[in-house]
């Protein structure tokens, strides 16, 4: 090598170093972790909304913490749908009604943006089934397994076994008695501190205070109440409050970004009584229809699974995402498709664009959801809930990005 050459091989190596060292001293950006919960969609007795948004809370505010201290998308789904399969009112696995075959099914999924997806089918017996998907997910090349591969899989990872109580299919559970033997959670040393965990020590409390939602939640869409006779509608609810069982709602999801800009979308859903032996649940199994996430962001819903199956709407929601338009108004415009083709209208969506940008929408007439970001927590039940409270117990300040992410 002649001396001219090796002094510009000298000097690009000296380049290389700057270059690195000054890479090296520019903090990494900083990003706003999210997690939106929801507690599935449908008709929920105005006794059991207190208790199933208090629910959903907590699940929101414990992965919202796991993702500021660095974790994964992955890992705050996970967190959040383990903590509602936990949680009485939601999707309690440890007491359920039996399945036509005499035992408790579920069927759960979970979905990356790099559209990897994993998702189980009729399993029994595991205490947590969204574990589960994940494992299909990160530890086989497969997409859907059930029945007793999901149980060999499940024996495989060693996860933890479900001690439950059986409740019989012919028992008819109405609100008083849920109150009771069944559901009393101030006597029932399953639940224990699963709930409820108040937050009232945690956060600082803000309702109906619609500036601050718009400052820190803009994507935030709360739909409005439709004309309808109050006096009828009140009677008619309490009557329906009398006997409604709550097993019809038995669907929990989440969906995340986390501090690499990552995306997932989970979903655990229990199989419904009176289905036959061997169905398997379009919302909780089938990639698509219950949740969906790729390169423009991710959603998962709820609402009613036959219907759902049909329009598949997860994935048709996601690639509406890259439209010029804004998230949403492009998901209240396939809400609106999706009523007008099926003629259903229970259904209720959480979905993150791939800028971490949260939104909520739903028809039914109840969707207990919950999100936090921004140090906040947002939440609601019905159609007209405005709430927010600061989040003022965090492990670490919320641009603290000191600790790689894993």
């Amino acid at each position: 090598m002649c001396d001219y050459c090796s002094w510009i091989e000298q000097i690009l190596a000296r380049i290389n170093v700057e270059a690195k060292l000054l890479q090296e001293s520019i903090p990494p950006p900083h990003v706003d972790p999210t997690i939106i919960v929801h507690g599935g969609a449908g008709r929920i007795p105005k006794k059991k909304q207190k208790l199933m948004l208090e629910a959903v809370k907590n699940a929101a505010l414990e992965a919202y913490k796991t993702l500021i201290n660095g974790y994964t998308a992955v890992d705050a789904i996970e967190i959040a749908i383990s903590r509602m399969e936990n949680t009485l009112y939601l999707n309690y696995t440890k007491e359920a009604p039996l399945h036509t075959n005499d035992e408790i099914v579920w069927d759960a999924g979970i979905m990356t943006n790099n559209l990897d997806a994993g998702s189980i089918g009729l399993i029994h017996g595991i205490e947590h089934p969204i574990k589960l998907a994940r494992q299909v997910l990160e530890n086989t090349d497969h997409v859907l397994i059930v029945e007793n591969g999901a149980a060999k899989l499940a024996k495989e990872a060693d996860l933890p076994i479900l001690m439950r109580k059986f409740i019989p299919t012919d028992s008819v559970l109405f609100i008083g008695e849920m109150e009771g033997e069944h559901y009393d959670t101030s006597s029932s040393t399953d639940s224990n501190d699963d709930f409820p965990i108040k937050c009232a020590n945690d956060i600082e409390h803000k309702e109906n205070d619609t500036s601050i939602i718009k400052m820190y939640f803009p994507e935030c869409n709360f739909l409005e109440m439709e004309d309808i006779d109050t006096n009828d509608e009140n009677e008619e609810s309490e009557k329906l409050d009398e006997i409604l069982l709550f097993h019809e709602a038995r669907t929990v999801g989440a969906v995340a970004y986390d501090r690499k800009k990552r995306l997932s979308s989970g979903i655990s859903t229990m199989e419904e009584t009176i289905k036959m032996m061997g169905s398997i649940s379009a919302i909780g199994a089938v990639i698509g229809c219950g949740i969906y996430a790729d390169e423009n962001g991710c959603c998962s819903l709820s609402g009613n699974d036959q219907t759902i199956y049909k329009y598949a709407p997860a994935r048709k929601i996601v690639r509406r995402f890259n439209s010029k338009t804004t998230m949403m108004l492009e998901i209240n415009d396939e809400l609106e498709k999706f009523q007008k083709e099926t003629g259903e209208s229970q259904i209720g969506v959480i979905a993150l664009n791939n800028k971490g940008e949260p939104s909520i929408s739903f028809k039914s007439l109840h969707f207990p959801w919950a999100c936090c970001r921004n140090g906040y927590i947002y939440y609601g039940c019905n159609k007209c809930d405005k709430f927010l409270e600061e989040i003022t117990d965090l492990d670490r300040p919320l641009d603290c990005m000191c600790e790689v992410s894993k």
